[in-house]
């Protein structure tokens, strides 16, 4: 069910999605097509444009926390305790399930040339996966000593960071499958988001602490003072294709735009928690607090992102 809402086009709309956690959201590569996921044991298509879902559940029984879209959009990957790979056209199940681990999946990423999948979770470690072969890569990249929670692809496809309940970031060359210098102390208590500019010469991570930081790829150094805004952890971040805008999203149930030159808030942040859903009779509803994923779609237009209480809002990204 789509739901208008808000008090001005650049609300958007809601798709209530369940009477649970929304977890995770992310856009397929042709920018109409959205999934979520529960983090429980099931993901939904939906088509942003005619506000309907696309095609049926898809059930891993096992769980599903994690999700990624190769870049071609071909599969949609997914993960619990084992990693699924789903047609994303039939939302059928293809091959067998990657397999191999003890705990959770927490977090996954493909190279933008699709040819290597990557994963984390609660064991600590970073694996590597051939999604064609449907096999390991290497043996897994150890260094984390506690849950890893995030993790993101350079542009360039060969370097791989990682951050997490050790309150560090680690960089990985995925070639020589080595980790990149010493870990990074973010000084953020655990990381649970980072993600890479799209020109590759820096990246932002979020942290328990509430805070922003953007880091120089090159020297992996911190740029300038931490972005300071959020009055909790901060879940989740995302730039903007063409890299003029940072989203964050987090505990206080707000999604913030920065400038990502300037270091800069852009507008005023988005509270979710103070903009109610209106069903068709008229009762508001409002959203749980927390916001856990915040993404863009691949032409930057479109926004969305999901919250404790089953919502996920889409709306247009305001021009930088």
């Amino acid at each position: 069910m789509a739901e208008e809402t808000g008090s001005g086009p650049l609300d958007g709309y809601v798709l209530t999605t369940a009477d649970e956690p929304m977890e995770t959201v992310t856009f397929h590569p042709d920018g109409r097509r959205l999934a979520v996921t529960t983090g429980y044991y099931w993901t939904q298509l939906w088509d942003i444009h005619t506000r309907e879902t696309v095609g049926e559940l898809l059930i891993d029984h096992g769980g599903m926390r994690a999700m990624a879209f190769q870049p071609d959009g071909r599969l949609l990957a997914t993960a619990g305790v084992v990693i699924r790979l789903w047609d994303s056209d039939t939302q059928q199940e293809t091959g067998v399930p990657l397999e191999g681990y003890t705990g959770e999946v927490k977090t996954m990423a493909f190279r933008p040339d699709g040819s290597l999948l990557a994963s984390a979770g609660s064991e600590a470690t970073v694996r590597l996966w051939d999604p064609v072969r449907r096999c390991p890569v290497g043996e897994a990249l150890t260094g984390h000593d506690k849950p890893v929670w995030t993790m993101a692809f350079h542009p360039d496809g060969r370097l791989l960071a990682s951050g997490g309940e050790d309150c560090t970031v680690r960089l990985w060359d995925t070639e020589a499958r080595r980790p990149v210098g010493a870990p990074l102390a973010t000084r953020q208590d655990w990381v649970f988001s980072v993600a890479f500019h799209p020109g590759g010469h820096l990246f932002a991570t979020g942290g328990q602490d509430g805070t922003v930081r953007m880091w120089d790829t090159q020297t992996r150094s911190p740029i300038g003072d931490p972005l300071i805004g959020h009055k909790g952890s901060v879940f989740s971040l995302a730039f903007h294709p063409d890299g003029r805008l940072l989203a964050t999203a987090g505990d206080d149930g707000t999604v913030r735009l920065w400038d990502a030159h300037t270091r800069q808030p852009f507008g005023d942040p988005y509270n979710a928690h103070n903009n109610p859903t209106v069903y068709a009779d008229g009762t508001p509803r409002i959203w749980g607090n927390t916001l856990y994923t915040v993404a863009f779609n691949r032409d930057g237009s479109m926004m969305a992102s999901c919250d404790h209480s089953g919502n996920v809002r889409v709306r247009p990204t305001p021009s930088a």
